[in-house]
């Protein structure tokens, strides 16, 4: 691992300092002592070695799927795939209540509980602040997620255990899969209905680690530095894609990423914006609204398929210096508007299933 320009070798442990900073000092032993069981269980191990032997099982699949002689085939491993996965999910599980057992007969009950608490409150807090954050609808000046999660984390936290669906929850891992929260406060003695464990979180953390790392307020500083401007960057560049411009505001957006173009042929000039495509030899431009299909037949072909009424039209890429790149230019204005009309779909349904009354 290369860190700070400096090279680290051997078994690589990641501690979010935003965590820390939220965490009482008990609690963040709690989750070192639940990290250093997995290391001397071997599980690190056992799930980095089986996580690339599963994904290439999966393109094995997606080819046996593909082929009508291997198709049989492919339904016979797919249930093999999936009684395997529930082993797995087993074995998972049970390191997961193991680790949780050493972390308690390290620290107690109540540390662990704490920390399984507040790490589930603190990252659906920040998910929720970053998806609020990525879904506005206009440029941000600053993506100022360490600041909401610093005003807003401790109100959140102090109500969490109150929440209806919180015993469901479980860590995100990219191996393995965790047993829901109840599961694992139950086979500490720590069940979330007693008055104890919801009450664990009314009180903010002290930031116990915290203090005590040197230079930890610069580091975090910076990381939130760097990553909220990446944050700022992407949610510019997904702006684009998600208007069918209504307003100067939403095409402005649009056509600073994607202003008109024009591609000359030896059979005319090919015209792509951010809401039609023309060619000098068609009676007119076509909206992508109009559009039902793109094909490109063997004589390199391509073919526009309108709605009914209207009539296709055809360009003959031959014609062109750059077949490749007009192909490309196509896709890319015409995907935009895609993915456009997907997102305002999607935005009109939640919108209907907001407005729902609650049962």
């Amino acid at each position: 691992m290369i860190v700070g320009g400096k090279v680290y070798r051997g078994r690589t442990l990641f501690v979010s300092l935003s965590l820390l900073k939220q965490l009482h000092g008990s609690e963040a032993d709690a989750i070192l002592a639940h990290e250093m069981a997995h290391f001397s269980g071997q599980d690190t191990l056992y799930s980095g070695k089986i996580a690339p032997l599963l994904s290439r099982y999966d393109h094995y699949l997606q080819a046996l799927h593909g082929g009508a002689v291997t198709l049989p085939v492919f339904y016979f491993m797919r249930c093999f795939r999936v009684l395997y996965e529930l082993s797995l999910s087993r074995q998972s599980r049970q390191r997961e209540f193991r680790a949780d057992r050493i972390s308690v007969e390290t620290t107690s009950a109540r540390a662990v509980a704490g920390a399984l608490l507040r790490t589930a409150a603190y990252s659906r807090y920040r998910a929720g602040v970053e998806n609020d954050l990525f879904m506005q609808e206009r440029a941000m000046e600053a993506a100022n997620v360490s600041e909401r999660i610093e005003h807003g984390f401790h109100q959140y936290a102090a109500r969490f255990t109150s929440g209806p669906d919180i015993g469901r929850l479980a860590p995100a891992h990219p191996f393995d899969t965790h047993p829901p929260l109840s599961q694992r406060l139950q086979a500490i003695g720590m069940p979330l209905e007693h008055e104890e464990t919801r009450a664990l979180l009314t009180a903010s953390g002290d930031g116990g680690w915290y203090r005590h790392l040197p230079a930890a307020e610069g580091m975090e500083k910076e990381q939130w530095r760097e990553y909220e401007e990446r944050f700022r960057h992407h949610h510019e560049q997904s702006l684009p894609y998600r208007f069918l411009p209504e307003s100067a505001e939403e095409h402005e957006i649009v056509v600073k990423s994607f202003p008109p173009i024009s591609i000359p042929s030896g059979q005319g000039v090919l015209t792509l914006d951010c809401e039609k495509m023309g060619f000098e030899k068609w009676p007119g431009p076509i909206p992508y609204a109009d559009i039902v299909a793109l094909s490109v037949d063997d004589n390199r072909v391509l073919t526009i398929t309108r709605r009914l009424g209207s009539p296709s039209q055809s360009i003959k890429l031959s014609k062109f210096a750059d077949q490749q790149g007009v192909i490309d230019a196509i896709n890319r204005y015409y995907g935009r508007y895609q993915s456009a009309v997907g997102y305002q779909a999607l935005k009109k349904t939640l919108a209907r299933v907001t407005d729902l009354p609650a049962e």
